[in-house]
């Protein structure tokens, strides 16, 4: 997924809220601004070197400033720039704000304003030898990569760690119900379908409940349990004509880390 993957996700899961249009603004500006910035670097330093100059680093060293990181703040301007007119929208104003969107706002605006202070102006570059244009250049796509480098492991280092911690959570109930369904086979308007089955206890299915409160307090979007009677706090089993299985049962949509599966769960005494 790159470096932003997180912001994304979070863009994916959350609606734009109110609240937080001052950081939308700031990431699309800062990032607009920087991506205008670091492709004119980069095509200075191209062309210096086609003159025969040498700097202390090569062109393919720079290279992550091309391929990666110019398209990634790209996206990355125009999502904010979509979620700052998104939340002008008075539908969701009355929603709560996302801890995990406003913390990862708060850390983009951060790490921006310091790649910003590390990119030379370039009106003050006009006035140097190429030689020293190229080593003002140079030194600020290094800094500019080793900066991303860190934020992009520190966001992989605690995507893993609430991977890690949300795998930790899940009881061997909850992963036999995503893992283990019983496949039922049934033929519908001439064309074969399947249900996923599962059993559980009346106290399985209380301990389920609590269990699915916590993983989904995670806010993960990788890690989402739905209740389609998602209101209630006690599920239980109902008749659905609608399908063939004719006892009572209760529908749950299960994503843990890995493709969503709609189970339908018999309760047995």
């Amino acid at each position: 997924m790159g470096i932003f993957s997180k912001i994304m996700h979070l863009f994916e899961q959350n609606k734009a809220h109110h609240d937080l249009q001052e950081a939308y603004l700031e990431v699309h500006e800062l990032g607009s601004k920087l991506l205008r910035l670091l492709a004119a670097l980069r095509t200075i330093q191209k062309e210096i070197i086609k003159t025969g100059r040498k700097g202390g680093m090569g062109l393919h060293k720079t290279l992550f400033i091309e391929e990666e990181l110019v398209p990634k703040f790209r996206q990355l301007a125009m999502a904010a720039e979509h979620r700052y007119f998104k939340a002008m929208d008075e539908e969701h104003q009355q929603l709560p704000t996302s801890p995990l969107e406003q913390e990862e706002l708060s850390r983009i605006i951060t790490f921006l304003r310091k790649l910003q202070k590390d990119i030379p102006d370039l009106n003050n570059l006009e006035s140097k030898s190429p030689e020293e244009q190229l080593l003002a250049i140079e030194t600020a796509l290094r800094n500019v990569t080793d900066l991303a480098k860190e934020f992009y492991l520190v966001e992989q280092y605690e995507k893993d760690l609430v991977k890690k911690v949300l795998q930790s959570e899940i009881s061997p109930l909850l992963s036999r119900l995503y893992n283990q369904p019983t496949v039922m086979p049934y033929r519908e308007k001439g064309k074969q379908k399947q249900l996923l089955v599962a059993k559980l206890t009346p106290t399985e299915l209380r301990r389920l409940e609590i269990e699915v409160q916590k993983i989904n307090a995670h806010r993960d979007p990788n890690y989402r349990i739905v209740w389609t009677h998602w209101w209630r706090d006690i599920q239980l089993p109902e008749r659905d004509l609608n399908t063939p299985l004719k006892d009572p049962h209760i529908n749950v949509t299960l994503k843990l880390n890995g493709p969503k599966k709609d189970v339908h769960l018999l309760v047995a005494a």
